[in-house]
């Protein structure tokens, strides 16, 4: 199956650069978040616009290729949790400080990070079912993994413990508690990480489907018309 190669690499290039986005959210989460705040808003804003840029991929890998499932749904939900993310992200900076963490707007914002969360979750295992059909017709040549929903999924513990502690403002809450968030936090990331190297090089397979067929009908031309100048010149002879 052809696949343009434009599509291909815009595909790539946006899942490679949502991993990097990632490992910036990792690094922003646990090391410059109290220095520098305004650095992991900046790295949210890029990846949402990288995860659009992705869905867009999506949506034009859809109407190119005949027979894929979801393409269209899980680009609509990536795309919903990245205006999920965005509108969050407006608010956090419109009630700046205490107000956007404790009440009223607490209750605002577990919502929101729920609901972004299972888009992305949801959206992903609909992605693993959109690579299995890329497989099933020579596209790429490995199924699709749930590294991305799994750590996603993931995720819903350390944001709702964080919530929680905001939720309880004066009161203490035990070191294992926050010790368990950080452990899901950390394996979710992982996990996340991995299924967009898993995501980038089944991207990449495709663009290198691309390649081969190209030089595969290039080959099969080039013999066609050598069988041709071979019966001209017998046919002369």
């Amino acid at each position: 199956m052809k696949i343009e190669e434009d599509i291909s690499k815009h595909l790539f290039y946006s899942a490679w650069l949502l991993l990097f986005l990632q490992m910036g959210k990792v690094i922003g989460s646990t090391l410059l978040a109290a220095l520098y705040p305004y650095i992991l808003n900046i790295i949210d804003a890029a990846y949402d616009c990288a995860l659009i840029l992705f869905s867009i991929g999506l949506l034009r890998l859809g109407l190119e290729v005949q027979g894929l499932r979801f393409w269209k749904t899980s680009s609509l939900i990536l795309i919903s949790a990245a205006v999920v993310d965005i509108t969050t992200l407006i608010l956090s900076y419109i009630f700046r400080g205490d107000d956007w963490y404790f009440s009223p707007l607490i209750f605002v914002r577990l919502p929101l990070i729920l609901s972004y969360l299972i888009l992305l979750t949801v959206g992903f295992v609909l992605i693993k079912f959109l690579t299995d059909d890329l497989f099933k017709q020579n596209i790429v040549n490995q199924k699709g993994k749930l590294y991305l929903s799994a750590g996603f999924a993931l995720l819903l513990t350390p944001y709702v413990i964080t919530w929680y502690a905001d939720y309880l403002l004066i009161q203490n809450i035990q070191y294992w508690i926050y010790n368990l968030g950080l452990f899901f936090f950390l394996l979710a990331s992982f996990l996340v990480i991995i299924g967009y190297l898993q995501l980038g090089s089944s991207m990449k397979m495709m663009g290198a489907e691309k390649v081969f067929v190209d030089i595969e009908e290039e080959t099969k031309l080039q013999s066609s018309d050598d069988e041709d100048k071979q019966k001209v010149e017998g046919e002369n002879n």
